[in-house]
């Protein structure tokens, strides 16, 4: 039988020779899962979970249940630095299907960790005899609805949940007969798998779905947005600069183009003034969640035109913006947002310029992971005006519309 790689933080001897192999576990009829709220579950604190957020779905617990209910007993391998590989599912909004809403802690691939300690995370094996259980409780930060971003989907007041528990493991031939240290011996670089990390060869894997359950789904809260502070300063810059990157919303500043609106540098920062976590969301390739306005010395304001986008992928990335904290943005006119036509600004002169904004939105939970208020588009904010000179001209564009 053939044998599938798993990928895990371990260090372990070199798998130079071919793997040992285990008689596979017994088909999914041989196990049952059971999937339950756990309203009483003691869990451990969390910053997602504290506050309003606490009454979520998201942040419910659950307590999951394998019982082998088959003739044969069993080895199980886990780690422990996770859960046991467990996810949780829904019908919504496709009741013909199930797909993926919430999942087990893993905290393999934590980047806190030192090599040293990779390379030490220990196994957790569970053996299991025919009528054991195997159980745990946790948060599987289950997000439908509004604390998912949908806006386009109603949220009906009950949501189907199943799990799906993926097993790894073997089949004892004869009791206490230990089948699964031999095959966790053995790894083959992540180099030669493309795995973040060392993959052991292992058994095929077996998924074991429970019965659905109906658990109740609060709506999204009605909270008022923090309030937001807006900045937004200009700057020539020198086309040697170290900020000027391939790539980067300022790569237009090349030597040819020194002292023209294409090394103009326009920093905006926006602060969240208030109490609340906020999650802002932009889309990914047509943004026009900042749209840029000018004026010539002596004129009216007027709005620069977008550029053509042809966008193979396109979708909305949500960042946090916990109180106090403030992102930042440096790019020139020609890399606001989605792209910006600087005809109107190419020649040499003064001008003023300032940047309307109104990106999606969402009060969120206290670490700003996840929406408690249904997204909406931020009523729109203009920054103040900021002046520029430019030295140079640059040759008219022609329009991609």
């Amino acid at each position: 039988m053939g044998a599938v790689i798993l990928c895990v933080v371990r260090g372990a001897a070199a798998a130079s020779e071919v793997p040992p192999l285990a008689p596979p576990l017994p088909p999914a009829s041989e196990f049952r899962v059971t999937l339950a709220e756990a309203p009483d579950a003691k869990l451990p604190p969390t910053p997602a979970c504290s506050e309003e957020a606490a009454g979520t779905l998201t942040c419910r617990a659950f307590t999951v249940t394998l019982e082998n209910i088959g003739t044969h007993t069993v080895r199980l391998s886990e780690l422990d630095c996770a859960d046991p590989e467990v996810r949780i599912e829904t019908t919504a909004p496709n009741p013909t299907g199930w797909f993926q809403v919430g999942e087990h802690r893993d905290d393999c691939h934590n980047t806190q960790y030192s090599e040293l300690e990779k390379a030490a995370i220990a196994w957790k094996n569970v053996r299991m005899r025919p009528g054991d259980r195997h159980s745990f409780t946790g948060r599987f930060m289950v997000r439908l609805g509004g604390a998912w971003g949908r806006v386009d989907v109603p949220m009906p007041p009950t949501a189907a949940l199943r799990a799906t528990w993926t097993l790894r493991g073997c089949t004892e031939e004869t009791d206490g007969d230990d089948c699964l240290t031999a095959l966790e011996s053995h790894w083959v670089p992540a180099h030669n798998t493309g795995c973040t990390y060392e993959c052991i060869f292992f058994q095929p894997v077996l998924e074991v779905s429970s019965e659905q359950i109906s658990v109740s789904q609060p709506g999204p809260l009605t909270l008022p947005l923090p309030p937001l502070e807006m900045a937004l300063t200009a700057r020539m810059l020198d086309p040697r600069d170290a900020l000027i990157q391939p790539r980067s919303r300022l790569e237009g500043c090349t030597p040819e183009h020194a002292g023209s609106v294409d090394c103009v540098a326009l920093h905006m920062t926006l602060r969240n003034a208030g109490t609340r976590a906020l999650r802002i969301g932009r889309w990914t390739c047509s943004d026009f969640a900042e749209v840029p306005e000018f004026r010539i010395e002596g004129g009216s304001w007027a709005t620069l035109q977008s550029s053509l986008q042809v966008c193979s992928r396109n979708f909305v990335e949500w960042t946090a913006l916990l109180p106090g904290q403030s992102v930042e943005e440096e790019m020139t006119l020609r890399h606001v947002a989605a792209g910006f036509q600087i005809n109107p600004v190419r020649e040499a002169g003064k001008y003023d310029v300032r940047i309307d904004y109104a990106p999606q939105v969402c009060v969120a939970s206290p670490d700003g992971s996840f929406c408690l208020t249904e997204p909406q588009c931020l009523p729109q904010m203009t920054s103040p005006a900021v002046a520029f000179e430019t030295t140079a001209t640059l040759p008219e564009e022609k329009p991609t519309w």
